[in-house]
């Protein structure tokens, strides 16, 4: 419509009468019917995470959770995972969203969307559990169990730099990276700890320690109630049970609590402080110090070999990545020597 002011024609159904429209009206309504679609869910409470696994042709990257705070890679090699990145995945798993519904994917020629050989794919594997619903005044409540399920998320041809067609649960939809783009291009180095030992002291079973020349400390690990000296529970102010660490010695002698987690301070305080050259072969080399830590059905197993004059290389269950200074060795392996008597 000529004029200072923009605007448009429009009628109203069933009505003989020509209007002038705001054109913010139109563009209100101006959307391909696709927009109108419901766009599920696809969000899910992160705690319930598994296992994760990225696919990208032939490159994987699986990661498992052992504990809530213990996870381990899988693949492409066996490595303990920093759980700082662990955490940031969690949150953007928490924030996932599909853009737009594209159309359902009998219907549509998946080629077209890069979705017929996806270039990728997502599984996430949950654990089974319990939703609990609560009437409006608080009063009662309903509880279902959900089994363990498995969400599969395929990935299709880049759109623009916005994002990405994606094929979940039969649907075709358009994903944004702004929400979903740390499912495009996992970066396997990125998630890899630079703590070896990396397991809390509570979760531990076992773990041993063993020298250059030859001394080895092993202790079996016990978390155990606190009993005063008149047999009774120690509780603390709120009235909760206290725990103690207790620690036994390969002839099942217990050993002072203080100096067994001195030395597992110091093992757990070993960290990588370089890359290592990762063409060199340690076959047939003596390591300079060994770690062995066991926690449910996780054993890991920490070799130290000479590197340099300043440093000794890490390998994790034999994948070798990285070097550490030769002082923290040195640190825990005095502790060692002070133990050896007890």
């Amino acid at each position: 419509i000529p004029g200072d002011t923009p605007g448009d024609y429009g009628m109203l159904q069933g009505t003989p009468s020509l209007y002038q429209m705001s054109i913010t009206i139109k563009d209100a309504f101006d959307h391909p019917l696709t927009w109108l679609h419901n766009i599920p869910e696809v969000n899910f409470t992160p705690d319930l995470l598994e296992s994760v696994r990225f696919e990208r042709r032939q490159d994987i990257l699986a990661l498992r959770r052992i504990h809530d705070d213990v996870w381990v890679m899988d693949e492409p090699f066996s490595y303990p995972v920093s759980m700082d990145k662990i955490n940031q995945l969690k949150e953007s798993v928490g924030k996932m969203r599909f853009a737009s519904f594209i159309d359902l994917a009998g219907r549509v020629d998946l080629a077209h969307y890069g979705l017929d050989q996806p270039k990728g794919r997502i599984v996430f594997d949950l654990a089974a559990s319990t939703i609990t619903s609560f009437s409006s005044d608080m009063q009662t409540s309903k509880s279902h169990s959900v089994e363990a399920q498995q969400i599969v998320i395929d990935i299709g041809h880049a759109v623009d730099n916005l994002g990405f067609y994606a094929l979940y649960d039969g649907v075709v939809y358009q994903a944004s990276n702004l929400s979903m783009g740390f499912m495009t291009d996992p970066d396997p180095d990125s998630y890899l700890s630079r703590y070896p030992v990396s397991i809390p002291l509570n979760r531990l079973n076992t773990f041993s320690a063993t020298s250059e020349d030859g001394l080895q400390i092993s202790y079996h690990v016990a978390l155990v109630e606190d009993i005063m000296p008149n047999n009774e529970v120690s509780r603390d102010a709120q009235g909760d049970v206290l725990y103690k660490f207790v620690f036994t010695n390969g002839a099942g002698k217990e050993v002072p609590a203080e100096d067994a987690a001195e030395l597992y301070k110091r093992l757990i305080g070993i960290h990588a402080t370089g890359k290592a050259d990762t063409s060199r072969s340690y076959e047939g080399v003596s390591p300079v110090f060994e770690a062995r830590i066991q926690f449910g059905q996780l054993t890991r197993e920490i070799k130290f070999y000479p590197y340099d004059a300043l440093h000794a290389a890490i390998a994790v269950d034999g994948t070798v990545l990285y070097y550490t200074d030769l002082t923290y060795l040195k640190e825990a392996e005095k502790i060692m020597l002070s133990l050896s008597g007890k």
